[in-house]
């Protein structure tokens, strides 16, 4: 998955490694120090998918049991651990229920998207949960004055079918800052 100045790759033993530049953290490997050659980022070993942020200096990776882990640059929340502070290790992903202030582990989760500085995961349910900049409502429509930028938030997709929200998730993330989830099958998928 190529960023704006670093690309990580997703290798087959469900390892990750990145290089580039390393200004923000976004390597994942404890420093901030730009690397040439691949370096493994630290703490993932289950990875089934990853994508990395084009301008932004975030990457997250989906991880097998289905949460999401972030690092990076985070001035906006990106990284979805309620702070907005950068980390150069990867951090799990917090959601926080739109009906509930409590926050916990996000689980569930089947794809992910990064986009700018929004990331978006498709849940296995069909539902979204997206964190990271809402100054136009990018979570999910849920406007930005409701929640502050960086809170992970569940958006309920109205649809009969699972593929039915899916393909409705996607068509409505089309625009702004992000891109669409539309995969599905345990993949993740970037869109231009």
């Amino acid at each position: 998955s190529a960023g704006g100045d670093h690309t990580c790759a997703l290798l087959s033993d469900h390892t990750v490694r990145c290089w580039g530049d390393n200004s923000d953290g976004q390597l994942g490997d404890g420093t901030t120090v730009d690397r040439r050659i691949p370096v493994a980022v630290s703490g993932i070993s289950t990875a089934a998918g990853i994508a990395a942020s084009d301008g932004w200096g975030h990457t997250c990776a989906l991880l097998a049991e289905g949460t999401v882990r972030c690092w990076g640059n985070n001035t906006i929340g990106q990284l979805g651990d309620h702070t907005w502070v950068s980390k150069d290790v990867p951090v799990d992903v917090v959601e926080i229920a739109v009906h509930h202030p409590l926050a916990g582990l996000l689980e569930g989760v089947a794809a992910i998207a990064v986009g700018g500085n929004i990331t978006c995961g498709l849940l296995k349910t069909g539902d979204l949960a997206c964190w990271g900049n809402s100054s136009y409502g990018q979570l999910g429509g849920l406007g930005h004055a409701a929640f502050d930028h960086g809170k992970c938030v569940v958006v309920e997709v109205t649809g009969n079918q699972p593929g039915e929200r899916r393909r409705r998730v996607a068509r409505d993330l089309r625009g702004l800052q992000h891109r669409a989830v539309a995969a599905g099958n345990g993949a993740h998928e970037r869109r231009a």
